[in-house]
């Protein structure tokens, strides 16, 4: 009798343990970005900032990836990777005072991601170095 009331308890829970489990959530996937530098007139400054991933991202990094810096949707400069590090130089006008965001692409995952902050333009300043880079922050761009 008892193996009777165990075998519904047991469906009960194993059903209950089958729907609460949450698939994982698919995210969209992209091709490798091909970010070109625009065309801006007077470009008579830069900013250089020496970056590193969130260590959750930093473990993914590959020849391959991009990150580039943006006002807008105006490429204002691309990254070189060099031993883990994301090197880049940021292009402006002696008077500009735009935020530039940040985006990140992972050929290993093939995801995109965005800064979550951004950065003020500031001319002929060097955020990060070597020794100590600046880490940034990144969102999952959907």
């Amino acid at each position: 009798m008892k193996k009777k009331i165990y075998i519904p308890i047991l469906l009960v829970l194993f059903a209950l343990t089958l729907f609460a489990c949450k698939k994982d959530e698919k995210h969209p996937q992209y091709e490798k970005p091909n970010w070109k530098i625009s065309e801006i007139e007077n470009v008579q400054v830069n900013f250089s900032a020496i970056f590193d991933l969130e260590s959750n991202l930093s473990v993914y990094i590959a020849e391959n990836d991009e990150l580039a810096a943006f006002v807008g949707n105006d490429c204002r400069g691309t990254a070189t990777l060099i031993n883990d590090l994301f090197h880049i130089t940021v292009k402006g006008t002696a008077d500009e005072n735009s935020k530039v965001t940040f985006r990140y692409y992972s050929s290993t995952t093939k995801y995109m991601y965005e800064a979550i902050d951004y950065v003020d333009f500031e001319a002929n300043i060097t955020l990060g170095t070597i020794d100590n880079p600046e880490v940034l922050a990144l969102t999952l761009r959907k």
